[in-house]
């Protein structure tokens, strides 16, 4: 649950998890000047995106631009609020602190920032690669059935870990006065009948979680089982 491409999970996307639009901003360090404000519609079938820019004038030792790169953007806008133009408030929008976390099928955003030096170039194009992050991990159960009997579990839930804010944009930490008091609830789960021998694999369902900072405590699940309370640390 630590939004971190060196240690997020791999695996296939859901449909609301994919990027479908792409917007780009591409600005002047030294004075925030913004150059560049492009929004992409992303087909199904692509599996990367380039983008030129072929009229960014720099000094002759090369010159720092901020690139923003925002996949998305309606999983986080408010009604009537629109990143179009160059009026766009860059501090405010690499600041943004989200809160109310995303709810199961919501649409996720991912952003990603980096400021790259750009040099004249005599021959060809400069590339640069950027990576962007989700600003929500996901907590996802999968139940093996091997007991023989149909498994009731009721109050299925990670308790008192979910921060109650993040930030847009990966900041290596949590904004100020982030708690992670909130549970994260999975409510009541039947797992079909499985056996030792034939075991049963079931999903219990996903949910989104705010990233909370590294070290902060291990996560244990926990359920009522024939009334009986138990509990799990999970591996993270």
């Amino acid at each position: 649950a630590i939004s971190n491409s060196t240690t997020r999970a791999t695996g296939d996307l859901l449909d609301n998890e994919q990027m479908k639009t792409l917007r780009v901003i591409v600005a002047r360090s030294s004075n925030s000047e913004i150059l560049y404000n492009v929004k992409y519609s992303i087909e199904a079938s692509e599996t990367s995106k380039t983008i030129t820019f072929s009229e960014l004038t720099v000094n002759k030792a090369g010159e720092d631009f901020d690139f923003y790169a925002i996949a998305n953007e309606e999983g986080f806008l408010n009604d009537n609020e629109s990143l179009e133009g160059t009026s766009v408030s860059l501090a405010n929008l690499y600041n943004r602190v989200l809160t109310g976390g995303f709810t199961v099928g919501a649409t996720l955003p991912q952003t990603g920032y980096e400021k790259i030096t750009v040099k004249p170039q005599t021959s060809g194009i400069q590339h640069e690669d950027m990576k962007l992050d989700f600003p929500a991990g996901k907590i996802q159960l999968t139940f093996v059935n091997e007991t023989g009997k149909e498994v009731n579990l009721t109050n299925v839930k990670v308790p008192s870990v979910a921060p109650n804010q993040a930030y847009l944009f990966y900041h290596g930490q949590t904004p100020s006065g982030t708690t992670p008091t909130d549970d994260v609830d999975f409510g009541n789960i039947t797992v079909p009948i499985g056996t030792e021998s034939s075991p049963t694999t079931f999903s219990g369902g996903y949910q989104y979680i705010y990233p909370g900072a590294a070290g902060e405590g291990k996560y244990k699940l926990t359920a009522k089982w024939d009334s009986k309370g138990f509990g799990e640390l999970l591996k993270t």
